[in-house]
């Protein structure tokens, strides 16, 4: 882990795209490992419900290693689907029917 290896990185900016991009080519690292591995350690993240919620790194093995402290939605109007989305059930009419 590249994180692990380097500890003189300076944390105290933003991590835009671009500078992750700029950082990896730098390094040559891939800045989807690194920047997944700084968002397992990062205090806080902003970003939007369904990037975050739908993304593979939520679903994946490392979630329970996020020590995040908060996490900061830039679309919290959208809060109200995203919760549809999680606990609503969609039945087709011809499954009710059937279940008469």
């Amino acid at each position: 882990n590249f994180l692990k290896k380097k500890k003189k990185l300076d944390f105290r900016k933003i991590w835009t795209l671009k500078i992750l991009r700029e950082f990896g080519i730098r390094k040559k690292i891939c800045p989807y490992f690194f920047s997944r591995d700084i968002v397992l350690k990062s205090d806080v993240i902003i970003g939007t419900l369904k990037k975050f919620f739908f993304s593979d790194f939520f679903f994946s093995k490392n979630q329970k290693n996020v020590s995040l402290s908060y996490l900061i939605f830039e679309d919290i109007y959208d809060l109200e689907s995203i919760q549809l989305i999680f606990s609503s059930i969609n039945l087709n009419p011809i499954i009710l029917k059937d279940s008469q």
